[in-house]
């Protein structure tokens, strides 16, 4: 087996050839670790790398293997997860100095899922400090480049995540999307992602003291992988209710409606302007879906602007309630960016945050109402060409096309519907990347279009 063989599989056929005795997990692990130490120093995707306990967990399975044991559906699959999320024995550092002692005792909710399943944890990833910026750069382990162009940014926040994944670090990547954040550097880094529903994925990321609303119900764990397939798989790992959070729901992740067979279609968001490549992106992604049986309709989604200002409103309220704090831990790059992001959103006063907290459930129940009658919603991951590293902090005006060309991603994580970003050609030899919504807890019918626009587009180079 050539050392390529399972840095570029799928998650699922290495777990498959490690269960079937075809490969070693150990030799799964060393050739992903070889393409750590030949592309990390370039890329820093991976911020901390846990070669020691990822070869024990490695040499472990094997032993379970040769054992004859019955291993899971993620037997030998080595996984990165952004440097938000806990790992027992390692600090959960958001990137920033105040936590690079902060060991977390017990793996998160969901790290426990992949390891039970049989995953090896292969380092934390990086992402901007607390995760609040476009582009991956922390005040830690610096910035993440970009895999086609060093000049571009790979995204973020789970921007480690997808470029590990995408280049043969890790074969499954978890990272976390408040508006846009595994969908978007899967785009940029031409690989796929999962923003599930919010609750669909049990979490526990409480800093000192437990999150207000906003962080309660817009942010949720997700995944980014080669392939559709993948996402699937590590849906039905990651489902589930567990104690540790009272908003995670016991719903099969197999449920969703009879389908049927019809997709809404949205080209530019609120006409608020697209890019001839965003655009080009999406109709060869619904004809894809035409192709395979999908009734295509061109529509627009309701209450646009009054999804964007509430999720502006709410978010940039609870960071001024912590700006002190703030001040203190972030870096000079991170703290430009809010101060962009507050001309644009301003923080409300009490009466307008818990209008906003209304409007939300307002905007909710249409887009809900809205949606009904499709599988899902086809639209741009990214309004505009893949920007360039500064573009979210050099000016006011920067930060607005930024936020702007993350419109759709935004609103959809304020109203919590799930996400699926499947990668599409370009004609300039960047990868770019499409987004289907679909309805609360109907992952599953996302998916599905999703592996359709995969199969007819064929395999995206790497």
């Amino acid at each position: 087996m050539t050392s390529n063989a399972n840095t570029a599989s799928s998650a699922a056929l290495i777990a498959h050839r490690v269960r079937n005795g075809e490969v070693r997990a150990v030799d799964v692990l060393s050739e992903h670790l070889d393409v750590v130490k030949t592309r990390n120093t370039d890329l820093n995707a991976l911020a901390e790398v846990f070669d020691t306990d990822a070869m024990a967990a490695a040499e472990q399975i094997d032993k379970r293997r040769n054992a004859g044991e019955m291993l899971g559906p993620l037997a030998g699959v080595p996984v990165s997860i952004k440097m938000n999320i806990d790992v027992a024995g390692h600090a959960t550092t958001h990137g920033i100095p105040a936590f690079k002692d902060a060991i977390a005792p017990a793996d998160a909710p969901v790290v426990a899922r992949l390891r039970a399943a049989g995953a090896v944890i292969i380092g934390h990833a990086n992402m901007p400090d607390m995760s609040m910026r476009l582009h991956t750069s922390s005040q830690l382990f610096g910035a993440t480049r970009n895999l086609y162009d060093e000049h571009l940014t790979p995204g973020g926040s789970s921007g480690g995540d997808a470029v590990a994944v995408a280049s043969g670090m890790a074969s499954l990547g978890l990272g976390n999307d408040a508006g846009g954040s595994v969908r978007v550097p899967a785009s940029f880094a031409g690989i796929c992602s999962l923003k599930p529903t919010t609750g669909r994925f049990p979490s526990d990321r409480a800093i000192a003291r437990d999150v207000t609303f906003a962080s309660q119900v817009i942010p949720v764990d997700g995944f980014l992988a080669r392939n559709v397939a993948d996402l699937e798989l590590a849906l039905h790992i990651a489902a589930g209710p567990d104690v540790r959070d009272p908003r995670a729901v016991p719903v099969s992740p197999s449920y969703s409606r009879a389908q049927q067979h019809n997709i809404g279609v949205i080209v530019d968001p609120g006409a608020m302007g697209v890019d001839s490549e965003s655009e080009a992106a999406v109709m060869q992604a619904a004809e894809a879906l035409q192709s395979a049986g999908y009734a295509v309709t061109h529509i627009e989604v309701p209450e646009l602007e009054a999804a964007l200002a509430a999720y502006d409103g709410l978010i940039m309220t609870e960071f001024a309630q912590v700006w002190p704090m703030l001040d203190r831990l972030l870096g000079p790059d991170v703290l430009r960016y809010l101060e962009h992001a507050m001309v644009i959103g301003r923080p409300l006063d009490l009466a307008g945050y818990l209008g906003a907290t209304a409007e939300r459930m307002r905007i909710q129940r249409l887009w809900t109402q809205f949606i009904e009658p499709f599988d899902a919603i086809l639209g741009p991951v990214y309004c505009g060409p893949t920007p360039e590293i500064d573009a979210d902090i050099r000016s006011v005006e920067s930060h607005t096309a930024c936020a702007n060309a993350l419109r759709l991603c935004r609103a959809s994580s304020l109203v919590g519907f799930p996400a699926v970003s499947v990668s599409v050609p370009s004609s300039t030899g960047l990868p770019i990347g499409v987004q289907l919504l679909a309805a609360p807890f109907e992952e599953a019918n996302a998916l599905c279009a999703a592996r359709e626009i995969e199969r007819h587009m064929g395999p995206n180079p790497r």
